[in-house]
């Protein structure tokens, strides 16, 4: 049975209101049997019978504490690995800082187990730290106005010359 990494909207759940299978399925965007196999996982039900309803709190509170439980929060020398689906450290020496902009840099670097190319933006308040928990040699990034020569068209430089 593969398992959904949808999340669902809860703003769009009323606390105060009770549904059925079917209202919750249209509410959400699921089907039917989805409901039918939450309720089966420990989705609360109202007690009472036919037809099965289910309250907004408990609905809004069981999906909230579903999607918590998937959180996998990386540590400060670790980055989200999309290969592997956790948090893993990088390899030695393959990490690398790149700045995006006056505030923050990309980390680049290869995850320990499986050599998939990860990233993290971390803030350039923190590039220290950063450097530090990765072994990071920053590398900037060339900008056409910092630079003598302001053309990437090198062929354009010969042209001139002849």
């Amino acid at each position: 049975m593969k398992k959904s990494t949808r999340r669902h909207d809860l703003r769009r759940i009323r606390t105060q209101h009770t549904y059925s299978v079917q209202e919750t399925a249209d509410l959400l965007k699921v089907t039917k049997g989805t409901v039918r196999e939450w309720l089966k996982n420990g989705l609360p039900k109202l007690e009472g019978g036919r037809p099965i309803l289910i309250h907004g709190a408990y609905l809004k509170d069981w999906l909230a504490e579903r999607q918590a439980s998937r959180k996998k929060p990386c540590l400060p020398n670790e980055m989200f690995c999309l290969k592997c689906r956790l948090p893993r450290k990088s390899k030695p020496a393959s990490a690398r800082a790149i700045p995006r902009n006056e505030k923050t840099f990309n980390v680049t670097a290869l995850c320990c187990q499986c050599d998939a190319r990860m990233n993290r933006i971390a803030a350039k308040s923190k590039l220290e730290q950063t450097c530090r928990s990765f072994d990071i040699q920053t590398i900037p990034q060339p900008r056409l106005t910092e630079s003598d020569i302001p053309t990437v068209n090198r062929d354009l430089e010969k042209e001139c010359t002849k």
